[in-house]
């Protein structure tokens, strides 16, 4: 009887199974690539109109006079630290709310991420620089969200966002710090979205001392507890309790 003999399997080519590198060239003709070239496109393109914005006139743009006062304070912030020194006294509202017994700085952390500009330009030019700055990410972060999760028609959008109201590109400009509270408050929606609710507490934190809209948060926390009691039957309580201990902490 003949034998037969089988002939063994042979093995597998590691090379083989793992996925081939794409090349630059192929990889530019992906949907991805695409995708990234817009997004690098739109920050540029939010740059550019911001530094022309705030460029169009020799003062701190626009018509308000409170980006003096808070390149003023983070002036007097950064001589005081320099000298060994905490806070400066505010004396020059003493007949108002402001007076220096009740006065609060409730932008703090806003006029401390103003110093570094001021180590490298005048407080006017600082002001102005620090507003395209900040500005242009909180536009981006907007622009980035809808990149992140997949908002198809990016450039669509991208014009939406630049053409949506001239008051709205005024505060942009006023070196003040609603631009923070865009940045923040998207970073606030990514975290829900990731369901990382824990960071929420550090954030709302640093909300508190940066702005005074800080329960956009919370705010959005509690939207989200119920979108997730309406679809997954269930109490999910975490967000909304982390970001109120972060408000209250702050």
């Amino acid at each position: 009887m003949a034998e037969t003999v089988t002939d063994p399997i042979p093995p597998a080519d590691p090379a083989a199974a793992m996925p081939k590198k794409l090349t630059w060239r192929a990889y530019l003709d992906t949907e991805e690539a695409s995708r990234v070239i817009y997004l690098i496109f739109g920050f540029l393109a939010i740059l550019m109109v911001m530094t022309f914005l705030q460029t169009r006139t020799d003062a701190i743009c626009c018509g308000d006079w409170d980006g003096y006062y808070h390149i003023k304070w983070s002036s007097m912030l950064w001589d005081n630290f320099k000298h060994g020194h905490w806070l400066p006294t505010f004396n020059w509202l003493p007949l108002t709310v402001l007076n220096p017994r009740d006065y609060a700085d409730h932008h703090f952390l806003f006029h401390l991420l103003q110093i570094p500009f001021l180590w490298v330009f005048e407080p006017v030019t600082a002001a102005k620089v620090s507003a395209i700055v900040f500005s242009t990410l909180a536009i981006f972060s907007v622009y980035w969200m809808m990149f992140r999760y997949g908002v198809k028609y990016q450039l669509v959008w991208l014009a939406a966002l630049m053409t949506c109201s001239n008051a709205f590109f005024y505060r942009m400009n006023m070196a003040k710090a609603p631009p923070l509270t865009i940045i923040i408050s998207v970073l606030g929606i990514h975290l829900l979205f990731q369901r990382k609710y824990v960071w929420l507490l550090p954030l709302t934190f640093v909300f508190v001392w940066t702005y005074s809209l800080f329960q956009l948060v919370p705010i959005a926390a509690l939207i989200w507890t119920v979108i997730i009691a309406w679809n997954e039957r269930r109490f999910e309580w975490r967000p909304f309790v982390y970001s109120v201990v972060g408000m209250l902490l702050g």
